[in-house]
């Protein structure tokens, strides 16, 4: 597991530069499509920046409050399966 993590950091900008190009290739399309022209594409640059800014700053506060939580890992499981909302 460890290697993987490094593996991911050792990619993290490659994999963010795919990510918004992603992004860019869903984005433009709609704007040319609504015959935006040059503005349409700016902001089609700056709606996948923002949309990838905003999911890594969720993962990131996500990940960060897991690790604040007081819980074990098999109740965050059950919680997370659904399996708590069962148990009465």
């Amino acid at each position: 597991m460890q290697n993987f993590k490094n593996l991911l950091h050792a990619w993290r900008h490659t994999l963010y530069t795919l990510s918004y190009f992603a992004l860019l290739a869903v984005f433009v399309p709609m704007a040319s499509k609504r015959h935006m022209g040059t503005g349409g594409m700016f902001f089609a640059m700056a709606l996948a920046a923002v949309l990838l800014l905003t999911c890594w700053g969720s993962i990131k506060l996500l990940s960060w409050k897991i690790a604040q939580s007081q819980i074990t890992a098999a109740e965050r499981r059950s919680w997370l399966s659904g399996a708590a909302l069962l148990v009465h």
